[in-house]
């Protein structure tokens, strides 16, 4: 046993008055805590230590209880996930030791190439994100990857355009079976990366899960909903809405997300100078639509009845969007867009 575990088993059974206490003023009565009530929360130890606990989520926000159950014995992040669990690795660690080359780092949940003029440290501190990022799906839809999922990261913006035909303001896509995101300066100057890294990983399950047979607008939005990007989008269309609508219709969300996703187009854009200004503030209207429409009807309807929708979708890979909405919404994709419109 390390001297962090046990370090860690030290402070857990000192903090056990001090969390008793919290509790006693945080869980609601038994009949609240049966349906599975949140407990989530930071607290101080005698000794000047902050801990925090976490208990269940409530069940329309969470996965079933077996899948529950499994994924809070998960132990392989003991002191809380993304904290240093790449940098500081050591034998004994619950955890397999992680891959770390000169452009290449290799976790239990991303497989990440970089940059070789990328210091080691930096781009190490850049994977730690994906900690967060699998622990967020997993927590919330249980779902996992079979294996460490690909992610390339480019050395600049320049390279980001022109090997994958991205604009500047996208702060990466899903290529088939890999992620793409921007350079590692740039995503976490920006303070997003988190929260993309997270929207990307997801897009990434959505896609592999259904056959890519989920509309790219729900796809997108879904990810920008798990990921917590709604800020960041509304901060985006904040500024448009001074002089163009950014309440726009289904019809035009589609265009433009289609138009966005031309990349023969885009490769063309973000090779000549000055960018493409009117796609891109069309792209953030669209983004922000379709953000607001997964999140309408994810919250309205449960998390648990999306992760259904996609499950069925994966179970039966000859039944469409059209059938799966039918089957688990009681409506067709017209009426579910028509019931949860974002305005």
């Amino acid at each position: 046993m390390t001297k962090r575990l046990t370090r860690g088993i030290l402070r857990a059974a000192q903090a056990l008055p001090a969390l008793a206490a919290v509790l006693a003023l945080s869980v609601p009565p038994a009949a609240a805590q049966d349906e599975g009530a949140v407990v989530d929360t930071t607290f101080t130890t005698e000794q000047g230590v902050q801990l925090r606990y976490r208990g269940v989520l409530k069940p329309g926000d969470q996965a079933e209880a077996a899948a529950r159950a499994e994924a809070r014995r998960d132990d392989r992040v003991p002191l809380g996930y993304g904290w240093k669990t790449v940098m500081t690795w050591q034998e004994g660690d619950p955890r397999p030791e992680p891959l770390i080359t000169d452009d290449r780092i290799v976790t239990e949940f991303f497989d990440i190439r970089f940059s070789p003029y990328v210091p080691r440290k930096v781009a190490a501190s850049f994977a730690e994100y994906g900690d967060f990022a699998h622990f967020a799906i997993k927590d919330r839809l249980g779902w996992e990857a079979p294996a460490p999922i690909p992610l390339q990261v480019p050395f600049d913006m320049k390279a980001y355009g022109l090997e994958y035909g991205l604009p500047w303001w996208m702060p990466g896509d899903v290529r088939g079976d890999t992620i793409v995101m921007q350079p590692i300066s740039a995503i976490t100057a920006r303070g997003i990366c988190m929260e993309s890294m997270t929207h990307l990983a997801l897009e990434w399950h959505l896609r592999r899960l259904t056959g890519d047979r989920l509309p790219y607008w729900l796809v997108y939005g879904a990810g920008a909903f798990i990921g917590g990007e709604g800020w960041v989008l509304e901060g985006q269309v904040d500024v448009l809405r001074r002089d163009r609508n950014v309440e726009v219709d289904q019809a035009t969300m589609v265009r433009d997300l289609e138009l966005f996703r031309d990349r023969e187009l885009m490769m063309r854009e973000v090779a000549r100078p000055g960018g493409f200004e009117e796609e891109r503030c069309r792209s953030r209207i669209a983004f922000w639509r379709a953000y607001r429409l997964a999140e309408a009807i994810i919250t309205q309807s449960g998390l648990q009845t999306f992760k259904t929708l996609v499950e069925t979708m994966a179970a039966d890979p000859a039944l469409s969007f059209a059938d799966a909405v039918r089957r688990v919404y009681g409506m067709g994709p017209d009426e579910l867009v028509a019931a949860h419109e974002p305005w």
